[in-house]
Order: C-alpha cells, then structure tokens, then sequence
C-alpha cells in the first residue's frame, strides 16, 4: 500500500513539471511577435488576453499581459513593430539560405530559433530594437499623451536663433522595451551578482586584516599551535570574518537566457548611436533667420541593416560553469577575442542551412531564387551550395510603344519582354533527378529533341491545345557539377520546344545565338536535327 502511494506521488509530480513545461511562457522567448499577425485593435484593457489559452495564442507571458492592461495604448505601437521587425528580417535576408522565413511560425519556435543560433541572436535584437523605435517615434508624433518629446537639441554656439523641436524619445522606448522583453529572474541574478561580488571585495579586505593582526601577535600564535589558534581567533572575532560559513543563495540562469537578454539590450541600446539632427530653416525667401532643429530616428530598415552587420560578426561565446560566482555570471566570455556591450552573441554555432532538415530548423535551397550578379553570401554560389543553378527567362507581357489617339485616349501595343529568374537547382551530386526538364534521358553528345504536339504535356506540365501562346519558360539553364555541361530548354515560336544539351563553357555565347534566332514573333521553327545541331557547334 505504501509502494503504491508513494509510486502514485511520483507519477503526479511528474505530470506537474511536464504540466509547467508545456505552458508556461517566459519573456526569454520572442513568441511575442505573433502580435503582428493579430486582427484586433488592442486599444483597450478589455482587448488584452484574460485566459492562459488566449496568451498562449498570442505568445504573451504574465508579465507583458500585466503590461498589456496597464497600458493597452501601447498594444497598437508594440504589435506594429512585430510585424515590422518579421517584414524587414525577411527583406534583408531573402537572398540568404537562412531566410527568416521561420519567423513566421510564431507563436510556434522552430529549432533555429532555440538552440542559441547567431540567427536566434539577430531575431532578438531586432525586436527589442522595433519596440524601442517605435515607441520612440510615437513620443514624438503625439500618439502616446502622457510621453513627452525626447532630450532637446543643445546649440551653445547657435542659441540665439535655434528653436528646440520634438525630438524622438528615445529613453522612453528603450524603458518600453526593456519592460516588454525582460527576463523572468534576470534582474534578481544580477543583483546577487552584485553581492556576491561585495561580499569577495569584503572579504579580501577581512583577510587582510586577519593576516596583518596575525602578523602583530606572532608572539602569541606559537608555530606548533598555530593553526589552532587561527581557527580560535575566527571564532572569536566573528565581524573579522563574517561570510566564512555563509551559505550563498543559487539562482538558475540557463546560459540561452543570459544570451537573450544580452542581444535584448544590443537591439535596445543600437538606436542611441543613430539620431540625427533635422533642422528646419524659417524666414522670409528661406533666409533661414530662424530654425528648428530636433532629434530623429532613421528608418526602421536602417537599423535592421545595422544589426545585420553586427550579425555577420557575431561572437560565439561560453558561460563558465562551476563556482558560484560563474554560475551567478550573466556576462559572455568570447571564445576568440573579447565582447563587447554592442556585439551580438550566440552559443551555438549555425547548421549550413542547405538541406532541409527539420531538426534543426532548416527549410533548405532547392527551387529559390537567388542572385546570379552577387559574388557575396547573397549570391546564387553560396545559395545553392554547389549544387548550380538555372537560368530562367520568362515572357512578361507589358504595354510599348503608347502614343496618343485624338481624341482622347491613349494606345499602346503589347509586347513581350524577358524577365531573368536564377532559382537555386535541385541537381545534387548523389541526386536521383539527374535528368533534365523535357529530356527522357541523359545523353553525352549533342542533342534532345522533344516535340510538344497539340495535346501534349507542355515543358511547364500544362496542357497545350492549338491557338495556345507558347510556354511561358523560354530557356533553362542548368549548371550541373557532376557533369561539366549544361542542358538548355528552349520553346519556340510553334507548339515545338526544343531541350539543348552542351557543355557549360558553351553557355553564353549559344545563349545569346538562341535569343536571336528565336525571340523575333517572325522566326519560324526549325526542325532540322543536323542543321541546329551543326549551328551550335
């Protein structure tokens, strides 16, 4: 009977914490920015979320539901820079094999934004740096009543005729931030830290003391009862030594925690070192006999391309662990070089990103669009990993050559244009798909032909019927590392799409031939397998 009960105790215990894990919800965490996919008005106490679920929905923790009735006139302002910040992570990084496309997943956390990635570091401080800014601008514009405008521009040399403006109120905002996205048990840490480290520096100063008095009664301490009387003397002059046996109190950080609120306070403290000055000038004809100057923020894509370059130099850091006052220690140790307050950080180092790979929030390159001029981690090179990549060019129907008609209209024609596409390709090294579009086989020589005869499967898998435009592919080129050739589709002007294969030296140059030949609405098909073959050569 008493097995029994105590099994059961065990089983609900277990039940409670895996209950805990599973809802509870820390400001450690940027689920927070599902707010920017939110319907609602969130002007109003009563809009906030009043149920766990509600939160859960949301992403929200208690603290910033407490926040949220408070100051429900600052929900609008904080879910704008939610989404703000999605938008402009996803802009910056779209040429990119980390996309900031997991973002959108929110209030759900993939594994990229977990496991204590640079790109975990950039999310981050991103948000906090959102908040911060547009709580400031609202300052500023008047929307926030009871917020102020930010610190006055001082012109010693020029204050005869300088008019302070509203300048953007940035310690404002960075207080907004800094509450929204602060960390359960952080402040507590940091001020054990603090006595923790007093109580080192006391103690020093203790044992100096201990050890110059010992010095002055060395007559009285005799060298075979020395350590006797040391530990006598302790005793008796407690004030001496006073945190001997004292017991430190432990609070647990985990290190990710550490790391989240250091690249918090990076995106907080980033926009101090962005104001600029804006003046503008009064007078008669602009003679500029008086003005007004003020502090503004740039835009919010200004200080996302800040944080991006500081994400590029991120530092991989460790927390010490052992000792209290390591474990008390919420600031980074840099592996290589040193950290600073401004520098983003990460603990773990980022997967390649190429492949799909769910486990650790990889959604892969295969069939993205990269850019074949860039030569920089934003090209197709680094997009692709290796793997190639092909040139698309598409017809784009437009208006050209508009004129005017009297009386009163405008005409134009429509002409068809190329709009140049480099998806990454899906041509791996072990890749089963080795065979291109249109062609039934891989071949070593020459040429493919593949004719689309009314009724067919088109070169896009549609169905081609007669009277029907031409596809809307024009050519593909596939760079394939395997095989040092490329294969060409190409349809042309009838309902006869031709796939080309040959070496990729070869690329440019039969490219521009193909274009010529066949971009003209007057070019008729050419059937003639030597004839075409022998002209590419």
């Amino acid at each position: 009977m008493f097995g029994h009960t105590a099994g059961m105790l065990r089983w609900s215990f277990l039940l409670t914490i895996v209950v805990i894990l599973l809802y509870s919800r820390s400001t450690d965490s940027i689920r927070w920015l599902a707010l920017g996919q939110s319907n609602k008005l969130w002007n109003h106490a009563q809009h906030c979320p009043r149920t766990r679920f509600e939160r859960k929905r949301y992403g929200l923790a208690g603290v910033q539901t407490r926040l949220c009735k408070r100051h429900a006139d600052l929900m609008p302002i904080i879910m704008k820079s939610a989404s703000q910040s999605v938008m402009i992570c996803q802009q910056q990084f779209k040429n990119y094999r980390w996309n900031c496309s997991s973002v959108r997943q929110v209030p759900k956390l993939p594994p990229d934004l977990t496991k204590g990635t640079r790109e975990q570091a950039l999310v981050y401080a991103l948000s906090a740096a959102a908040v911060a800014h547009g709580i400031a601008k609202a300052c500023s514009s008047g929307t926030i009543a009871y917020c102020p405008c930010g610190n006055a521009v001082s012109g010693a040399k020029f204050d005869d005729y300088i008019r302070k403006g509203c300048s953007d109120n940035v310690p404002y905002g960075q207080k907004v931030s800094k509450e929204w996205t602060k960390i359960k048990k952080f402040k507590a840490a940091m001020r054990l830290q603090q006595q923790q480290q007093q109580q080192q520096q006391q103690k020093q100063h203790y044992k100096q003391q201990f050890q110059r008095s010992r010095y002055r009664n060395r007559q009285r301490v005799q060298s075979q009862r020395s350590y006797h009387d040391d530990i006598i003397y302790m005793r008796e002059n407690t004030n001496v030594y006073p945190y001997l046996h004292k017991k430190h109190k432990r609070i647990f950080l985990a290190p990710r925690a550490r790391m989240n609120h250091h690249n918090y306070r990076v995106g907080r403290n980033i926009i101090n070192h962005m104001l600029e000055l804006k003046c503008k000038c009064h007078g008669v004809s602009g003679s500029c006999n008086l003005k007004t100057c003020w502090k503004v923020l740039p835009p919010l894509m200004q200080v996302g391309e800040m944080l991006k370059k500081k994400y590029s130099r991120a530092t991989e850091v460790r927390w010490l662990s052992g000792g209290n006052s390591a474990r008390y220690s919420v600031e980074p140790y840099a592996l290589v070089g040193r950290v600073t307050e401004d520098d983003l950080v990460y603990i773990r180092k980022s997967p390649d990103y190429c492949t799909e790979d769910p486990r650790v929030g990889s959604i892969g390159t295969q069939g993205r669009t990269c850019n074949a001029t860039e030569q920089s981690s934003a090209g197709c090179d680094s997009m692709c990993c290796g793997r190639g990549h092909e040139i698309v060019f598409e017809y784009v129907i437009s208006n050209c050559r508009c004129r005017y008609v009297h009386c009163c209209y405008v005409e134009c024609d429509r002409c068809r244009e190329l709009a140049e596409k480099h998806p990454p390709s899906e041509l791996a090294l072990h890749s089963t798909r080795r065979s291109v579009r249109c062609c039934r086989s891989e071949t070593t020589v020459g040429l493919c032909l593949f004719a689309c005869s009314p009724g067919a499967t088109a070169t896009d898998g549609s169905e081609r019927k007669n009277g029907d435009e031409p596809v809307a592919v024009v050519y593909s080129v596939r760079l394939a590392t395997t095989f040092q050739r490329s294969p060409l589709l190409l349809p042309l002007e009838g309902l006869t799409p031709l796939v080309l294969l040959f070496s990729s030296s070869a690329t440019a140059p039969v490219a521009a031939t193909l274009l010529s030949r066949f971009n003209s609405e007057r070019a008729e098909p050419k059937h003639e397998d030597g004839l075409l073959f022998e002209s590419l050569k």
